[in-house]
């Protein structure tokens, strides 16, 4: 029988949790870069974090940590010790903080998605291959009645 492994068993407790309701907090530019290199490196140290995005925009180790404990604080990162060492995951997918963000945002200025669309449409030039990305998912979804 296979034994599964702490890295295992913490990402499948964060998919379960990302079912759940997303916390209401802000999450900054830096918090959204630090969440995208989770999403894209899965569960790791936060060297690599620091690896990942460090070179690119000069964080130090410092930096990368003050920026997961805020996340964690904010219930959107989970740290667990993996071999005593400290990994750390997203809780939530990318799909559900995307979700949560559009849904603030039509909130916050009072208005329904289809504005939205609109006025992104009528101030960006769509590639061909969005384009046709998005003509496949309206195609997938009936409007209501």
């Amino acid at each position: 029988m296979k034994k599964k492994t702490k890295t295992a068993k913490a990402s499948k407790k964060a998919k379960a949790k990302s079912k759940k309701a997303v916390p209401d907090v802000p999450v900054s530019n830096t918090g959204w870069k630090v969440l995208t290199a989770l999403w894209k490196q899965g569960p790791c140290k936060a060297s690599e974090i620091e690896k990942s995005l460090g070179h690119k925009i000069g964080w130090s180790r410092s930096v990368v940590r003050s920026f997961l404990s805020r996340l964690i604080k904010y219930g959107l990162v989970r740290r667990y010790d993996d071999e005593k060492i400290a990994r750390f995951e997203a809780v939530y997918d990318r799909d559900t903080l995307f979700f949560r963000e559009i849904e603030a945002l039509l909130e916050k200025c009072d208005a329904d998605f289809g504005e939205l669309a609109a006025v992104y449409l009528a101030n960006k030039r769509l590639s061909a291959k969005t384009a046709k990305s998005l003509k496949n998912h309206l195609a997938k979804h009936k409007p209501k009645k």
